[in-house]
């Protein structure tokens, strides 16, 4: 069983991710990282800590929904004990993105902005038609629900 450590757990995101992992059953949540309180229910072995060098001690891999505070403590963790990490925090600072960085050198690193299969489908759509349309102007808009 792999075991799978989450940041940003009381998320949307963070919500399914638990959801998923606890179905799978290839998977063991190992540990939730948490600011605040979580309200989910989760398996009595997950350890649920805000301390982040824990998580990363705990985990074979951690998937990150959380915020880039967050996210910069996951990366320092990273650099004392490399463990593989999955990225999908947006809004970072120049240091925080050389954090990122500088924990790849040191263990994988999965980071993308967007996770959607949609997104990526339509990225691969925009490429194939602006190839074939060479002189048209394309633009494209992102609009998010509310509670993103």
């Amino acid at each position: 069983m792999i075991k799978v450590g989450i940041v940003g757990s009381t998320g949307r995101m963070g919500k399914h991710l638990i959801k998923n992992v606890i179905e799978d059953d290839a998977l063991a949540l190992a540990v939730v990282h948490v600011f605040d309180e979580l309200k989910e229910t989760l398996p009595k072995e997950t350890l649920v800590t805000n301390d982040m060098e824990k998580v990363v001690e705990v985990a074979d891999v951690i998937v990150d929904f959380s915020a880039p505070a967050a996210t910069e403590a996951l990366c320092e963790a990273v650099l004392k004990n490399p463990t593989p990490i999955v990225v999908a925090t947006t809004g970072f600072t120049p240091h925080q993105q050389n954090l990122l960085a500088e924990s790849a050198k040191v263990a994988p690193v999965l980071y993308s902005t967007n996770m959607s299969v949609g997104i990526a489908l339509l990225k691969q759509l925009v490429e194939d038609v602006s190839s074939k349309l060479r002189d048209f102007d394309i633009e494209i808009v992102e609009m998010h629900h509310r509670h993103k």
